[in-house]
């Protein structure tokens, strides 16, 4: 009833200052306050006189909820009175109040703190008021639905990014979707920036497997479907938001994939085992009745097949569904360096065929030396694509120009290669004459050196002359790499016509 009665005399108190005096002129802010999200701020209160505490009260409140934000009271903070959602939050400058200044430091800023607050000051009986404003909380929230994410291989899967901000979503400098499991081997998925989607940004793998729902994009929903889910995706997705002052971002795994990998076993026993028992029985027919030189090739061949067949198969391949989940390195081994494998063993047999043929032959020491240059020619591009393709990638994804490079070197030493096997299976032949072991050595030579001068354009023009950009920088590779295939196209047909036409 006591409660009551003072509440009905403050009232009356107020009512009756209201009429009979101006009331006390109290002082804000002329404009509405921004706060950031988590951070501080003041909500100015003031008046020019300093007022006697003795029967000074100022009340703050949250007038859209009545809400009672923080009170001095008969010389005191009083914090029992505040709401609980302001508790340790809101506090006066105690040392202030006494010279005029009632403003409160509001923490731990909010999306809820955004609304229409009330400054009230009691002095006797005078009473004044001002109202402060916080318009809105700047803030770029991230957050993912379904952090780990569990599906079939084939599936389509959604991987949920939901951006809350003051900024309109189409005004977002960029959002990103990444690969980023495996750093420094960072892959982009998918691309919105200044309002459009760059479908065109995305790594190969992802290219019309990756896309936003576009509905959803003015409300912040940033999610993007990923079709035909691969055993290759597994992995940690980061959705990475770029304003003008701040980069947020939200993470989401896809951390099982069920294969049903029994299926698959089966194709891989049906791709090596039917090539190893062709090349065993190629050796037990050699053994026979056949000859070293059809059983080393026959049997080479059948278990290069081995790679190349992998490499081919629609269930290996990246862009497809991989429904085994077999190491990186197993992959990039196959992908990248499948075929120089391959030549090279093939190389390694007819080398050692002619080599068997003509093991008492006069010009044995130059045979054995042949040999060994088109073997080292057919292995070195083995190493080179171990080192750009499975050991250093991060390096020669920089230095994108010397990838190039070295990857076409191996080109290069292949092709030389073929040249010195034509002047080897020379050797096996008696109707060859110097003619044309000089024209062989010939074509080689000035097929390597056209090589060399026209494929490292690219490198020696990107870091000796200026800094291209990188799609100026691919053309240029694009037309060296043609000028150099009519060059060796041009040489095969004269060489070729050399030897066979009269």
């Amino acid at each position: 009833m006591c409660t009551w009665n003072v509440s009905m005399f403050r009232v009356l108190i107020s009512a009756a200052a209201l009429l009979t005096s101006e009331g006390l002129l109290v002082q804000g802010p002329a404009q509405p306050l921004v706060a950031q999200l988590g951070g501080s701020i003041i909500l100015p209160c003031s008046v020019e006189t300093p007022l006697p505490v003795e029967e000074l009260e100022v009340e703050w409140k949250r007038t859209d909820e009545e809400a009672l934000v923080h009170l001095f009271q008969d010389g005191l903070d009083r914090p029992e009175a505040q709401y609980q959602s302001y508790k340790d939050r809101a506090h006066f400058f105690s040392e202030q109040i006494f010279k005029g200044n009632f403003s409160i430091l509001l923490e731990n800023i909010t999306v809820a703190d955004t609304g229409l607050y009330r400054c009230v000051v009691y002095s006797y009986q005078d009473v004044g008021e001002i109202s402060v404003t916080i318009q809105h909380v700047e803030r770029v929230v991230v957050t993912g639905k379904d952090q780990i994410i569990l599906a079939r291989v084939g599936e389509d899967v959604v991987l949920n990014c939901m951006v809350d901000s003051h900024i309109p979503p189409q005004r977002f400098d960029e959002v990103s979707w990444k690969k980023v499991d495996k750093s420094p081997d960072i892959i982009p998925v998918l691309l919105f920036q200044n309002g459009t989607i760059f479908s065109g940004s995305s790594h190969k793998r992802y290219i019309d497997r990756a896309e936003f729902f576009r509905e959803e994009i003015p409300k912040g929903n940033f999610s993007i479907r990923l079709k035909n889910v691969q055993t290759a995706d597994k992995g940690e997705y980061m959705c990475e938001v770029h304003t003008e002052k701040s980069v947020n971002s939200a993470t989401v795994e896809i951390q099982r994939l069920d294969t049903g990998t029994k299926p698959m076993y089966i194709n891989y026993l049906q791709v090596v085992c039917p090539n190893i028992c062709l090349s065993i029985a190629f050796v037990l027919w050699g053994v026979i009745e056949g000859s070293v030189v059809e059983v080393t090739m026959c049997a080479t061949i059948n278990l290069s097949r081995i790679i190349l067949l992998f490499l081919m198969a629609p269930y290996f391949n990246w862009n497809t569904t991989v429904s085994v989940d077999l190491p990186v390195s197993f992959h990039r081994i196959i992908e990248y360096m499948g075929i120089p494998i391959a030549y090279l063993l093939i190389s390694t047999a007819f080398c050692s065929a002619v080599l068997h043929d003509l093991w008492n032959a006069s010009k044995w020491s130059e045979v054995v030396l042949v040999s060994a240059v088109i073997i080292l020619l057919s292995s070195t591009p083995v190493f080179l694509r171990a080192l750009s393709e499975v050991c250093f990638t991060h390096f020669f994804e920089i230095h994108f120009s010397l990838g190039f490079v070295t990857k076409y070197i191996g080109h290069i030493l292949m092709q030389t290669s073929n040249f010195f096997e034509m002047r080897l299976l020379f050797f096996r032949s008696s109707s060859v004459n110097e003619s044309m072991i000089i024209m062989a050595y010939a074509i080689g030579g000035i097929s390597a050196v056209v090589s060399f001068i026209v494929l490292p354009i690219p490198a020696v023009r990107h870091y000796f002359c200026l800094k291209l950009p990188k799609h100026q920088l691919h053309t240029l590779i694009w037309r060296c790499y043609l000028v150099w295939a009519n060059i060796m196209l041009v040489t095969l047909i004269g060489h070729s016509a050399f030897i066979y036409l009269p």
